[in-house]
């Protein structure tokens, strides 16, 4: 039987009888239960069943990170790997209160250098909600000959709020060469973490 038999609801139009599916299935998720969903992530068709099915382990926790990592490294498909980056980011925000397991961290640090911008950025939006663990990362990216990663590496740096931070932006800022966008995005960043309580 499959998930979508065992749990009809898990793709009705209604949002909320959607939602009360996803949650039953979180709530039992074994390894073949993850497995089911991490194919209908990486094979439907539909794509709002795929989001349903990245957003069903965005609610199972730490037991689906490594699935989500290994086809966020592997997928040959972008609209997949920007999905699981997606579903790694709602899974940290749904576990907030636990520690983010390396292997999310480690796929995240390689989706920063995937060839689809797409994926990319999703990548950036997951590590700024992962926050502080994820700091180091987004310090690194913010040199990226990728502008647009680089920019959005800054206002995730702001949004974390982390002092470590600060001294890499003030000597990017400092560099002759660096791009007026860049220094305009550093000079932002700079005013919201020094506004902001050190995490």
């Amino acid at each position: 039987m499959t998930l979508d038999e065992q749990y009809p609801y898990l793709r009705h139009k209604n949002p909320h009888l959607r939602e009360k599916a996803m949650r039953e299935i979180a709530e039992t998720a074994d390894e073949q239960t993850i497995d089911a969903l991490i194919a209908l992530v990486t094979t439907s068709e539909d794509s709002d069943y795929r989001r349903t099915a990245a957003q069903t382990l965005a609610l199972v926790g730490s037991p689906a990170v490594p699935a989500l990592a290994a086809q966020l490294r592997n997928h040959p498909t972008a609209a997949v790997r920007t999905a699981c980056a997606s579903a790694l980011a709602a899974l940290a925000l749904n576990f907030s209160e636990e520690p983010f397991l390396e292997a999310g961290l480690s796929a995240l640090q390689a989706a920063l250098k995937d060839p689809d911008p797409g994926v990319r950025l999703a990548a950036v939006g997951a590590l700024s909600t992962v926050g502080a663990p994820a700091v180091e990362l987004l310090m690194a990216a913010i040199t990226s000959e990728d502008i647009l990663l680089s920019m959005a590496a800054i206002g995730a740096l702001a949004s974390i709020g982390d002092q470590r931070a600060t001294a890499a932006l003030v000597t990017l800022e400092d560099q002759p060469d660096t791009d007026p966008y860049i220094r305009e995005s550093i000079a932002h960043a700079l005013e919201r973490l020094r506004s902001t309580p050190w995490r």
